[in-house]
């Protein structure tokens, strides 16, 4: 059975505010279940967004994907709809560039930088070279600087330094 795609799209439960006057609001975070699941839709919104990103494994030079400088999803599907992510693949980081660079920073630039300074220093901490990854990725990505901190281009090609191993 095919779920309703209103509830993919808009996934409520991704918009819920976070208290952070709650001395526990951490844990309560921690411990709430992913809001694409919540919903009972996870399984789909994944794959809505791999259809969404295009290839992003097993071509040498896979091409942009369609929705790049163009995304349709909403705030909650762009926020709430993830890729599995294995530490040790080269691949699981290439398909979480390319999802920056589809939504083009979506809503908060500082949110993408702090995620994506976390995601080189753990692959610099696997050992894994994503350098030619960062290029590739930001070749495809937009040059417009949406929101003062630089366009999506310019954050993924000064992420290199940060990524060097």
């Amino acid at each position: 059975m095919q779920p309703d795609a209103a509830r993919i799209w808009n996934i409520p439960t991704a918009l819920r505010p976070v208290h952070l006057n709650n001395p526990n609001w951490a844990a309560e975070l921690a411990d709430r279940m992913p809001p694409a699941q919540e919903v009972g839709v996870g399984d789909e919104a994944e794959a809505v967004l791999a259809d969404l990103l295009g290839p992003t494994s097993g071509a040498t030079n896979p091409p942009a994907p369609p929705c790049a400088r163009s995304s349709t999803a909403t705030r909650s599907f762009r926020w709430a709809a993830t890729l599995p992510f294995d530490e040790t693949a080269l691949q699981s980081y290439r398909s979480q560039l390319v999802k920056v660079s589809a939504t083009d920073q979506a809503t908060y630039t500082r949110d993408v930088l702090l995620w994506l300074w976390d995601l080189a220093d753990r692959a610099r901490a696997a050992g894994i070279d994503i350098v030619p990854t960062l290029v590739e990725v930001a070749e495809m990505s937009s040059d417009a600087d949406r929101y003062g901190m630089g366009s999506t281009r310019k954050i993924l090609l000064d992420l290199i330094e940060r990524a060097r191993v």
